[in-house]
């Protein structure tokens, strides 16, 4: 029988607390903007990238060369695999960040063939084959953190409080998440949109959510139209389910009393104002077919109040909008 006596247990001692990483606050942002030339072009991409989509080091490194999805309202998706919870994941992102990533696709291209080289972003050294063409490479994880600190030593990137800011690629993550909160996304968005393992209740409500959300995705399987009338076509089938299209909607849509804008909130605002019936972005379904005739009608009584006291300039603008809610008009009933 033991009878040994322990003064101090195991459980007795206090936990470690876990260093989590800092998000990186707006001025230092802003400082690490000023300096992006400093970088090299892939490398500016790299931070661009994992400025806006918070993906872990690993996932931006291994991040496939056919990355990009879009559906049929023209918005666009990055597609990723994700190492620590074991699968692939899909998230709304911006018209800007599609373009930086083109860009990195088209430098990828004239470097390498797909055959070769199948992931978006490579490492600026390679191994030497027989031909002496650099052998393409992944770039390490330690790489992107290297260059960061480097700049930030250059140029004394600094916080408020006057200390050299030491990045670490994680930091990117947390200020995404961050900011999605400070803006109003509920938490189990950000959950999802970051690719979290969601605790049971915020799976729960989320469940319940999707349901709330079925008129709203319906309307993706119908016809969706520009303001030219012409029917926008489905580019990738597997981003037209409902759950992708209500995580974006959720994070990036702009409802309009008509429709829907397909321009994403990170553009900073619409530069058209109040002129979606002509502006390219816009788009619609049969659903505000009745909206839309109400609207044409008191556009035609605006066009002729406006040659009765010969407002030219209203004329021309309420012409356009006229023209186009006629065929949106027509292209929509086609549809019933």
């Amino acid at each position: 029988m033991d009878i040994r006596r322990y003064l101090v247990r195991s459980e007795d001692f206090p936990k470690l607390e876990k260093s989590l990483p800092r998000y990186i606050p707006e001025e230092v942002i802003r400082q690490l903007n000023e300096h992006l030339d400093e970088f090299a072009p892939p490398v500016i991409r790299m931070i661009l990238v994992l400025t806006e989509c918070g993906m872990r080091i690993s996932e931006l490194v291994n991040l496939g060369f056919d990355c990009l999805l879009q559906d049929k309202a023209g918005d666009w998706f990055l597609k990723y695999y994700q190492f620590k919870m074991k699968k692939e994941i899909t998230i709304p992102i911006s018209r800007e960040i599609v373009r930086v990533i083109q860009e990195q696709q088209r430098f990828i291209r004239q470097h390498f063939t797909q055959e070769e080289f199948n992931y978006l972003f490579c490492s600026n050294k390679g191994v030497k084959r027989p031909s002496f063409k650099p052998f393409p490479t992944v770039m390490t994880r330690k790489t992107l953190p290297r260059q960061l600190n480097r700049v930030a030593k250059k140029h004394n990137i600094c916080d408020s409080s006057g200390n050299l800011w030491h990045f670490q690629t994680h930091q990117f993550r947390h200020t995404v998440g961050t900011r999605m909160i400070n803006n109003g996304v509920p938490q189990h968005i950000v959950q999802r949109y970051l690719g979290h393992e969601s605790p049971q209740m915020t799976a729960v409500y989320a469940t319940i959510h999707d349901e709330t959300m079925k008129e709203e995705i319906a309307k993706f399987q119908g016809k969706v139209v520009s303001i030219s009338g012409e029917v926008v076509e489905e580019k990738t089938p597997e981003v037209e389910t409902g759950d992708l299209q209500w995580v974006k909607r959720t994070i990036q849509a702009q409802a309009l009393p008509n429709g829907s804008c397909a321009l994403p909130i990170i553009s900073q605002g619409c530069p058209h104002a109040n002129a979606c019936l002509t502006c390219t972005h816009f788009r619609t379904t049969s659903e505000f077919l009745a909206e839309h005739q109400q609207q044409l009608d008191k556009t035609i009584q605006i066009i002729e109040k406006a040659k009765a006291n010969g407002w030219q300039r209203q004329i021309e603008m309420n012409k356009k909008v006229k023209a186009n809610l006629e065929s949106i008009i027509e292209s929509l009933k086609d549809e019933s």
